[in-house]
């Protein structure tokens, strides 16, 4: 009885732990199939997923749409934050470069207006020159045509009186050599060699010899000639001194014409200074 009741227990025993066994593996199986269902659901959540995830990335779906939409403002976007940030870096190097000048503007500021005042002085003495070379014009060319007509009375009356005195000349020559003819002819005796030229002309005639070299003396001294061959050459220079008054006249145009051109040069710097300045000040 006693080993019976050992036997007993034992399979007793040997139930309780095959029991237990099967409690262990149904709760295991019950846990793996719960995992399974996990598993499962959880795979065709994946599934459904996938498939929106395809709808959507072919723009099917209206998540697909919204997406793409999405993706298009935000590439705009990108661009338009690329380009606020070249405006940014340009608008920095702006702004550094005002700050540069801004620096250096006064003492450029005043080496413009010593320059002004510099081409200023420079353009009062240019007027001054310019006005004084007017002057200088002006009275050369009223002294030019005074001389010319100076010049021009002196000539017209040397050649009136060099005129009537070769006139007069030519006349007693012929007058002297008549009366030479008269005299030869009459065969005065008493003629003789030694004899004065004008023997035997009339006081008449006398007078008008008289007068003749009279006149013929006055022209040597006013001319400041010896004879009548220095007194046509005193005549002729006197137009070598017209050539030279014309080319002094000539110069002095040419003069006044170069200090215009410089004044209007020079006023011309003045304009694109003034404006180079108005340009600085109004940055």
């Amino acid at each position: 009885m006693h080993f019976t009741q050992k036997v007993i227990l034992s399979l007793n025993d040997r139930v309780c732990d095959a029991m237990k066994k099967l409690n262990s593996l149904r709760q295991q199986h019950q846990l793996k199939k719960i995992t399974l269902n996990d598993l499962k659901t959880e795979y065709e959540q994946k599934c459904y997923d996938v498939d929106r995830a395809k709808a959507t990335m072919a723009g099917i779906s209206e998540e697909g749409k919204k997406l793409r939409e999405l993706e298009n403002r935000l590439a705009k976007a990108r661009l338009k934050c690329q380009e606020a940030e070249h405006i940014k870096k340009t608008y920095e190097q702006i702004r550094n470069k005002l700050y540069e000048e801004h620096s250096s503007y006064a003492k450029c500021l005043d080496e413009q207006e010593l320059q002004i005042k510099k081409i200023q002085k420079e353009l009062a003495n240019l007027r001054i020159v310019h006005k004084d070379a007017f002057l200088a014009r002006d009275a050369i060319q009223k002294e030019l045509r005074s001389l010319e007509a100076i010049v021009l009375n002196k000539r017209k009356q040397r050649e009136q009186e060099l005129t009537s005195v070769k006139k007069e000349l030519d006349t007693k020559l012929a007058e002297d050599e008549k009366e030479k003819k008269l005299l030869s002819s009459a065969g005065d005796e008493t003629a003789g060699p030694s004899q004065q030229p004008f023997l035997g002309l009339s006081e008449d005639q006398l007078g008008k010899i008289t007068h003749y070299e009279e006149l013929f003396k006055t022209i040597k001294e006013v001319a400041g000639v010896s004879d009548i061959d220095q007194i046509v050459e005193r005549f002729e220079s006197q137009g070598a001194t017209q050539n030279h008054l014309n080319f002094l006249k000539t110069e002095a145009e040419s003069s006044i014409s170069t200090l215009r051109d410089e004044r209007d040069k020079m006023l011309e710097d003045l304009e694109g200074l003034k404006y180079s300045g108005q340009l600085e000040t109004t940055k």
